[in-house]
């Protein structure tokens, strides 16, 4: 399982929170969110924005890659987890 923390989480159905947590399973799969209220041990911080999306918002980004990685905010990220489920990025 990983941990991971960022300004802010964006989750569609629901909108934004500050300063989250979101720990993922070694298959992937959000397996709970929480506050981070304090320094906790194997969190990795993700400046900026982490996004919870379903299997078929992922399915339409997929689709429609290249019109996606065009757009500045992605193109930018080089975080290995993002590079994880974008392998063509």
């Amino acid at each position: 399982m990983k941990r991971f923390a960022s300004h802010y989480l964006l989750i569609p159905a629901v909108g934004y929170m500050k300063q989250q947590v979101v720990e993922i399973t070694d298959e992937g799969v959000v397996r709970g969110v929480f506050s981070l209220t304090e320094e906790i041990e194997s969190v990795e911080w993700m400046p900026g924005v982490i996004v919870l999306l379903s299997e078929s918002q992922m399915e339409e980004i997929k689709n429609n890659w290249d019109d996606f990685k065009k757009h500045p905010s992605v193109s930018n990220q080089s975080s290995q987890c993002f590079e994880s489920i974008f392998p063509m990025f």
